[in-house]
């Protein structure tokens, strides 16, 4: 499957509109800096961003794999209809094949069906590269303060990653039920997770976003005032 540059576009873009709505929220803090500051607080920026972007590209299957079990607890979690295990089958462009086993009625399935999906996770990757990059450049008056932001990335992508791929995983399993009861049909009632997943899928993850940072940057700012 060749990489969908279109789309990969797209999300740089919207990733600029974020550092953009960033800079609004700061403005005083940021307008209160030196030119030069400011010159290299936006380089190591772009820097960080770009190197992250790519490096998450690269490592996307090396990290679908390491947390692999996670996925499956998660996507057990968020969804009672079915039992779910992963795989990856590409690692080369870090496609995760996901087999599920119904454990309930869903039209036109009975329990004890099995069935299979495919899901790429890249994208949702290289959108952990903003928290970092963003947490990596942000302006502080110390070392210790720099690398506390730089350790909080890591939990914050994690969450960040959590909040995304069980949910899109599943909304991608309902959407193919939906469209199976259509055809034979039946009425599919919508599911609790939906919401969750058209609020990411407009917009939201980048709110998302910006809550971590603002939530780390305040953190950081507290403890090493």
């Amino acid at each position: 499957m060749e990489p969908d540059y279109l789309a990969m576009m797209i999300r740089l873009l919207l990733i600029w509109f974020i550092l953009s709505c960033l800079l609004l929220l700061y403005r005083k803090y940021f307008f209160s800096i030196n030119k030069t500051r400011l010159l290299g607080i936006f380089s190591r920026l772009i820097a960080s961003w770009l190197s992250l972007f790519f490096l998450y590209t690269y490592l996307s299957a090396t990290i679908s794999t390491a947390l692999m079990p996670i996925f499956t607890y998660s996507l057990n979690y968020v969804q009672s209809e079915y039992s779910a295990t992963l795989s990856l089958i590409d690692a080369s462009n870090s496609t995760l094949q996901i087999g599920i086993t119904t454990l309930k009625d869903i039209p036109p399935f009975i329990p004890g069906i099995s069935y299979y999906q495919f899901f790429n996770p890249t994208s949702i990757f290289q959108g952990l590269s903003l928290v970092s990059a963003l947490l990596i450049a942000w302006p502080v008056d110390t070392l210790k303060a720099r690398f506390f932001l730089f350790l909080t990335s890591f939990p914050l992508s994690f969450i960040l990653l959590m909040l995304n791929i069980p949910f899109q995983i599943a909304s991608s399993f309902d959407s193919t039920f939906s469209k199976l009861a259509r055809i034979n049909d039946l009425i599919r009632p919508e599911q609790i997770y939906q919401p969750w997943v058209l609020f990411i899928a407009n917009g939201g993850n980048y709110i998302l976003v910006i809550i971590l940072v603002v939530f780390a940057t305040q953190l950081q700012k507290r403890l090493f005032s």
